[in-house]
């Protein structure tokens, strides 16, 4: 019962101090209140645009992946090693396109890096991006931070991967549909849909690419296998394997969206996804407000404490 009385005593004490403080408290609050609206109107706007991707089964369509698992039997009897015939590509396009060396290819492009890492603010009555003048003259195109000792004057693509790309590009894979959900993050809403198709075009010219190599060097092998074998049933079967990789190689040359195919394509964000300007001035408001409070009550304490010592000095 004592113990309870004597918390009750502190609170309402604590309540005095708080009263007779209100004008520090409420002096306190306004400055960090004025200083959110400054810092949240300071704050450049971010636009996102999203696009609907969905996987495209390459082998599943050519025929390639079953005649590769009917003739598995066949051809490791000849020693001739098929490639696998996986279909479900969807890890293979996430951990590409948020790859090092993905990001790398597309800042051979014009103008690529110096909007991902110099990007400040964007003009929407010019229609133009601002660049960071301490990092980036867009007049001379030229590069002109000072290097420190990780950072070189111009960003590396290891950089740009890290500290932005990483940040502003996000792709998920939709539970239910299967389909992929990418979206890209900037100052610039043009720039967001330039750069999200760029991201799917060279995604399927690389992989378009990539496979037709492999294909041309698997038919060259298999004519080289079918010249040697003399077994009738086997170069049956070889012969369905090169007709299977022409087809995929005809497929190639015909289809743009060779991996991917896009089911809603990116659009220019006509609305900014963030920053939430409202949201920061109250969370530095309500800091504030809490911090004005506990040097309201340490200052009090502490001159207690010091009148004490004084008291018992004396």
């Amino acid at each position: 019962m004592i113990n309870n009385h004597e918390h009750e005593i502190d609170l309402q004490e604590i309540f005095i101090i708080i009263w007779n403080s209100k004008l520090k408290i409420f002096s306190i609050t306004s400055l960090f209140a004025i200083f959110s609206i400054y810092y949240a109107l300071s704050l450049p706007n971010f636009y996102t645009s999203e696009a609907i991707l969905q996987i495209n089964n390459n082998e599943k369509d050519s025929g390639l992946s079953s005649l590769t698992s009917n003739l598995g039997g066949i051809s490791s009897l000849a020693g001739i090693s098929l490639p696998s015939s996986g279909n479900d590509k969807t890890m293979y396009v996430i951990e590409t396109v948020q790859a090092r060396e993905f990001l790398r290819h597309l800042i051979t492009f014009d103008m690529i890096l110096p909007n991902i890492v110099a990007s400040k603010s964007f003009d929407s009555i010019d229609r133009k991006i601002i660049y960071d003048e301490e990092v980036y003259d867009i007049d001379a195109h030229k590069w002109v931070r000072m290097p420190t000792k990780n950072k070189e004057t111009i960003p590396s693509y290891l950089e740009a991967h890290k500290f932005f790309y990483m940040n502003q590009f996000k792709i998920l894979k939709d539970k239910e549909s299967g389909f992929l959900r990418v979206s890209y993050t900037h100052v610039s809403p043009e720039f967001t849909k330039f750069f999200l198709n760029l991201v799917i075009q060279e995604l399927n010219k690389l992989t378009k690419e990539k496979d037709l190599k492999k294909s041309m060097q698997l038919l060259e092998y298999l004519k080289d296998e079918l010249n040697l074998n003399q077994v009738k049933e086997i170069n049956n079967s070889l012969n369905n394997l090169i007709e299977g990789q022409l087809k995929t190689v005809a497929l190639a040359n015909i289809k743009d969206d060779y991996l991917v195919t896009i089911i809603d394509p990116p659009f220019i964000p006509e609305v900014k996804s963030e920053p939430s300007r409202a949201l920061i001035c109250v969370l530095i408001t309500l800091i504030g407000f809490v911090f004005s409070i506990c040097i309201s009550l340490l200052f009090h304490y502490f001159s207690k404490n010091s009148q004490k010592k004084i008291n018992n000095s004396v």
